[in-house]
């Protein structure tokens, strides 16, 4: 593989799969100022269509970027389907898991030191990624490993292992579980 071409599942793990991590932090933030959360609050909406309406956003973003992305430096040869949803999965975890932590904070400016302290450790399995013999437990435990590996293989034609897939569901479900948790006690106590 050309070394212009194994740089995408890279790209499509940092710009596809995870940033909704950060987008979504944006939209919160914008919209507490603004108030949105108190007047959902008197809706017949609840918590889970909110923050569902913004993972799927995000997740649109991702496999827009995807579908943008891959043909145009791999062509035909990726495994369209098993890619897209690799980075569904991963875009689900990433904006569950960025509107989790964005709950504690009131603007972007306090989320964003606590944002890099979170990205770095997800973005640890590109070294291994790029350097295939350096692979130790604690960067192979993070969610982001098996997408990463999923995503080089989906990319040039292959597929991920069922196993991959049960992997980033469990971690996207438990990551908006605990969202919906974290926003269901915060607008209690406003």
């Amino acid at each position: 593989v050309p070394f212009n071409q194994s740089l995408l599942p890279l790209f499509l793990l940092s710009e596809a799969a995870l940033v909704g991590l950060f987008l979504v932090a944006a939209l919160v933030f914008i919209e507490k100022s603004e108030g949105t959360f108190r007047a959902y609050r008197v809706s017949p909406g609840g918590v889970v269509e909110l923050l569902a309406s913004k993972v799927t956003v995000m997740v649109g973003l991702g496999l827009l970027l995807t579908v943008l992305l891959t043909p145009a430096v791999v062509g035909t040869r990726a495994n369209y389907p098993q890619t897209l949803a690799l980075v569904a999965l991963g875009g689900a975890f990433g904006a569950a898991l960025g509107l989790a932590v964005a709950s504690f904070f009131d603007s972007i400016t306090g989320f964003s030191v606590w944002m890099l302290a979170l990205t770095l450790p997800l973005t640890l399995p590109m070294l291994s990624y790029l350097m295939p013999s350096f692979a130790p437990a604690y960067i192979r435990a993070l969610p982001t490993y098996p997408l990463l590996l999923g995503l080089r293989s989906t990319v040039f034609g292959g597929g991920a292992p069922w196993e991959t897939y049960a992997l980033l569901a469990a971690w996207a479900a438990a990551s908006f579980a605990a969202a919906v948790l974290v926003y269901r006690a915060r607008l209690a106590h406003e």
